[in-house]
């Protein structure tokens, strides 16, 4: 029962990441739905993300994809793999 819940969340951080990281990609307006879709995703991984920011060193400028993200997505596809056989 735990570790199919404790799955669930996994998944569920996996998804927002995802959504983070390609609706980062288009301008979108805050009052549209993806917007909206977009802010939430934002709250939803900040907490890992804004840790991985302070423990990684300085983006160069002018890198097209933001690394602490795909640090981020590497550990939770890593956490699913051990977590959600």
């Amino acid at each position: 029962m735990f570790r199919e819940l404790l799955c669930f969340v996994v998944l569920l951080g996996y998804l927002a990441l995802l959504l983070r990281i390609v609706l980062g990609i288009f301008p979108l307006k805050q009052a549209s739905l993806w917007g909206r879709v977009h802010t939430l995703s934002y709250q939803a991984t900040d907490p890992l993300v804004l840790k991985l920011r302070e423990a990684l060193p300085p983006q160069p400028p002018g890198l097209p994809f933001p690394i602490a993200e795909l640090v981020a997505l590497l550990i939770l596809i890593v956490t699913t793999a051990i977590v959600c056989p």
